[in-house]
């Protein structure tokens, strides 16, 4: 049996659930592959709202609920997402969306998402105070590699690069991880274990 096998075989055995969490960092920092270890390892996953192109690996419905403009800004002129404005939902030309409902459903266990921003995890946390908030941080190298390889544009990869997702203090309210120290796994059996 593999390590993910092991891992969630550990946690039914024993009659646990897994803690819900929400994950955020950087561009290219390791949030989607964090992610996808937790789906593997039976956490289901909560996507975002977006109206960018969807990636030739992303699947609609699963990765992102990919939508269009005038759809978002119906949404979001009807109190759908937790975004304070607009201004704020628009990142590297694309709006983003982080939905209302995910609050009650991150009450519940065995459920992750990655909010689009810091400023976003901790609105969601200050309603969920014993939600775990993992950061991602990463070597600016690694990342810039991460980007590079998903085949974006120079200006776009730029612009990825400039998005620090530092907006708020993480200091106690974050559980802080060095994906560059780290596989997923072991980041992902830690979080089980917190």
């Amino acid at each position: 049996m593999n390590d993910s096998c092991n891992l969630i075989a550990k946690y039914i055995k024993r009659g646990l659930s897994m803690k819900s969490f929400i994950v955020t960092g950087a561009s290219a920092s390791g949030k989607t592959t964090l992610i996808n270890e937790a789906i593997l390892n039976g956490y289901r996953y909560l996507p975002t709202h977006m109206t960018r192109k969807k990636r030739k690996t992303e699947v609609a419905g699963r990765d992102a609920i990919f939508i269009s403009e005038e759809d978002f800004l119906n949404n979001f002129a009807n109190g759908y997402y937790l975004e304070p404005s607009l201004e704020y939902a628009q990142t590297i030309n694309s709006y983003y969306g982080t939905p209302t409902y995910w609050i009650n459903v991150l009450m519940r266990d065995n459920y992750c998402a990655s909010p689009v921003s810091a400023f976003l995890a901790q609105k969601i946390k200050k309603c969920i105070p014993n939600l775990l908030w993992i950061y991602l941080k990463c070597d600016q190298q690694i990342r810039l590699s991460r980007l590079e390889s998903r085949g974006l544009s120079a200006i776009e990869v730029e612009k990825r690069m400039q998005t620090i997702n530092n907006q708020v203090n993480l200091s106690d309210d974050a559980v802080v991880f060095d994906t560059g120290l780290k596989t997923p796994l072991q980041i992902l059996n830690e979080i089980m274990e917190l």
